[in-house]
């Protein structure tokens, strides 16, 4: 359980947001039997380490909050080279 937690917020990371909650792709990211990932995400999730959204994606609370603190970040930056921007010209 530890590995597949890893590898799925890994993933998240990578792909900047929440995963496709099917097994088909469950088992792609852990190359195993469907069954395998069935009983891994149900564990992940009783366990309070990842969770179902309504949209049928699976996420993490601290990868979002970690990609959004990212995100507010390169806007701050973004916002404030366009003002120093603004001033040389």
């Amino acid at each position: 359980e530890v590995g597949a937690y890893t590898l799925l917020v890994d993933e998240m990371y990578r792909r900047g947001g929440p995963l496709v909650d099917d097994p088909r792709h469950g088992c792609a990211y852990f190359r195993c039997d469907p069954r395998v990932w069935l009983r891994l995400r149900a564990a992940l999730i009783r366990k309070g380490k990842i969770y179902a959204t309504a949209g049928g994606l699976l996420s993490n609370t601290r990868v979002e909050t970690e990609l959004r603190e990212q995100y507010d970040m390169r806007e701050k930056r973004s916002r404030a080279d366009r003002r120093s921007r603004a001033k040389t010209d």
